[in-house]
C-alpha cells in the first residue's frame, strides 16, 4: 500500500532525529520524488549529505530548496557553509549574509559572515560584524579569536594581541593558567626568571622561540615549557635555558618557588615588540644534529648524481585548516618531473609514492623531531605547504618556499609574499591567485627554484 507523502516526510524526520541517517536520507529521497519542490525535504537531505561530506550533493539540494524558499535563514547558512567548506568564501558571504538580514541577532549566522568576510580580505567588514557580536555577548571567545584575525590583518597590532590572549580562556575559565607566579606584562627581566610557558602546536612553538635570544639579552634566566618532541632540539639550540617537556601533572621547573614571572609563549611577543612584531632578529636559531646530518648529505647527494636536492612537503593533517593547506603529489608534478632536481619528501607517515619523489626507507621522522631536522640540513632547497615542516625549516636558517592558500586555510601569521616576513628570515611565500588552485603556485616556485 503506498504510503502518502506526508506520511514518508514524517518518517524520515523521526528516522533523522534518532539518528538513522542512511534510513532517513532513502525516506527523504522518497519524498522528493513525490514532491521534487518540497523544501523540508531537499534541506534536510542536503544536510544529511552535508554531514556525511557530499558536499556537491549537498550544495545542490541547498539550492533547489533555495529556489523554492528565500525566507529560511538556516538554509542560507548551510548553503554559505558548504561553498565555505569548498573553499569559495567570496561565494559564501552573500548566503551567510541572507541568514543575518532574516535573524539579525543570531550569533552563528553572523559569525560565520564575519569569518568568510576575512578570509575573503575583506577583514574590516569582518572587524565590524565581530564587534556587533561582541556587543552582545562581549564574553564570546570565537568572535573575540575572530576579531584578532581581523585586527592582525589590519595591521592594528597592539589590539590584535591583545585580542589574541582571550584564546586561554578556552582552556582556563580566568584566562589564564593557574600557576604560582604572577604574569608578565613587559616588566624588567634583568637579574629575573621567566617561565615561557606551553603555548599552542608545534610550528607556534618553533616560531615563537625565535624570541628567546632576545629574552636572554635582557638578562634573564628562562624555563621554556614545550612539547616534548621539540626538548631535543631547543636543548641544543640554547643550552642555557632549562627545557621543560609538556607533561600533566606538571613538571616541578614550571612551577618552581623562584620563577618571578610566566607568559605563555606567544604572548611573549606582545611584550618584547611592544606592537608590530617588526622585523627577524634571528636567523638560524635552532640546530640539527651534525652526524646525522652528514650521513643523510652524503646519501642524498650519491642518489642525486649531481642534481640539486630539493625537500617538499605537501600535506597537512590540521584539523581546522588541513584541507585547504594540502595538496596532492600530483599538483607538484612540475617540479618533481625536472631532470635537474632530486626531490625527497619531508612528508610525516605514510604516504603513496609519486614519479620522480624519493621516500628514504630508513627514516620515519613522525616522532622525531631531530631526525626531521637532521633531514631538512640535509637538503639544499625545502618547499612546503604551511604545516610543522615548514617552521622547523625556516627556524634552521634553510631556503624554505612556502605554497600558501589564498585566504582560506591561511593562518594570521603567513602575511603574503611582502617580505620580510616577522619572524623567519630565509623564508620566501607564494600566495594562490586562486582559492584551491595550486597550479600558479608550484609554476612560480618551480620557475624561481635554484635561482
Amino acid at each position: 500500500m503506498n504510503q502518502k507523502p506526508t506520511e514518508v516526510l514524517s518518517r524520515a524526520f523521526a528516522a533523522q532525529a534518532s539518528g538513522r541517517l542512511d534510513q532517513a536520507a532513502k525516506l527523504f529521497e522518497q519524498a522528493i520524488v513525490h514532491d521534487p519542490r518540497s523544501v523540508p525535504a531537499l534541506a534536510s537531505l542536503g544536510q544529511i549529505r552535508q554531514n556525511q561530506g557530499d558536499l556537491k550533493a549537498a550544495r545542490d539540494l541547498y539550492a533547489r530548496a533555495l529556489q523554492r524558499e528565500r525566507g529560511m535563514a538556516g538554509l542560507h547558512n548551510n548553503y554559505g557553509a558548504v561553498l565555505v567548506a569548498e573553499g569559495d568564501d567570496a561565494a559564501a558571504i552573500p548566503a551567510f549574509a541572507m541568514a543575518v538580514s532574516l535573524e539579525p541577532a543570531h550569533p552563528l549566522f553572523r559569525y560565520n559572515l564575519a569569518g568568510a568576510l576575512d578570509r575573503a580580505g575583506r577583514s574590516a567588514d569582518a572587524l565590524a560584524h565581530y564587534d556587533m557580536m561582541l556587543a552582545r555577548e562581549p564574553g564570546h571567545i570565537p568572535a573575540v579569536l575572530g576579531k584578532a584575525s581581523a585586527l592582525f590583518n589590519l595591521g592594528r597590532w597592539d589590539e590584535a594581541w591583545a585580542a589574541y590572549e582571550h584564546r586561554h580562556r578556552q582552556h582556563w575559565p580566568e584566562g589564564r593558567r593557574p600557576l604560582p607566579s604572577p604574569p608578565w606584562r613587559g616588566e624588567p627581566l634583568a637579574g629575573k626568571k621567566l617561565l615561557l610557558a606551553y603555548d599552542q602546536g608545534l610550528g607556534e612553538q618553533i616560531m615563537f622561540a625565535s624570541h628567546i635570544p632576545e629574552l636572554r639579552a635582557l638578562g634573564t634566566k628562562l624555563v621554556l615549557e614545550c612539547e616534548p618532541r621539540l626538548a631535543p632540539l631547543f636543548t641544543r639550540a640554547f643550552p642555557d635555558v632549562t627545557v621543560a617537556p609538556w607533561q600533566d601533572p606538571w613538571r616541578p621547573e614550571v612551577s618552581a618557588p623562584d620563577i618571578d614571572f610566566h607568559v605563555p609563549l606567544a604572548d611573549a611577543a606582545r611584550w618584547l615588540r611592544r606592537g608590530a612584531p617588526g622585523t627577524p632578529t634571528a636567523t638560524g636559531y635552532l640546530s640539527a644534529d651534525p652526524a646525522r646530518v652528514a650521513v643523510l648529505r652524503q646519501r642524498y647527494e650519491a642518489l642525486a648524481a649531481g642534481r640539486r636536492i630539493a625537500g617538499v612537503s605537501w600535506h597537512s593533517t590540521g584539523v581546522n585548516y588541513g584541507p585547504q593547506k594540502s595538496m596532492t603529489t600530483a599538483a607538484l608534478a612540475p617540479l618533481l618531473t625536472r631532470s635537474d632536481l632530486f626531490c625527497v619528501s619531508l612528508q610525516y607517515g605514510v604516504h603513496p609514492a609519486a614519479p620522480g619523489l624519493y621516500i628514504d626507507p630508513d627514516l620515519d621522522v613522525t616522532g622525531d623531531l631531530d631526525a626531521a631536522a637532521a633531514q631538512i640540513m640535509a637538503m639544499d632547497d625545502v618547499v612546503t605547504i604551511s604545516n610543522t615542516t615548514a617552521h622547523l625549516a625556516a627556524a634552521l636558517g634553510k631556503p624554505v618556499k612556502l605554497m600558501l592558500p589564498k585566504a582560506a586555510g591561511r593562518i594570521w601569521y603567513w602575511f603574503g609574499e611582502t617580505p620580510p616576513h616577522p619572524w623567519y628570515t630565509t623564508l620566501q611565500m607564494y600566495v594562490q591567485s586562486r582559492q584551491g588552485v595550486w597550479s600558479d603556485v608550484v609554476a612560480r616556485v618551480s620557475g624561481d627554484l635554484g635561482k
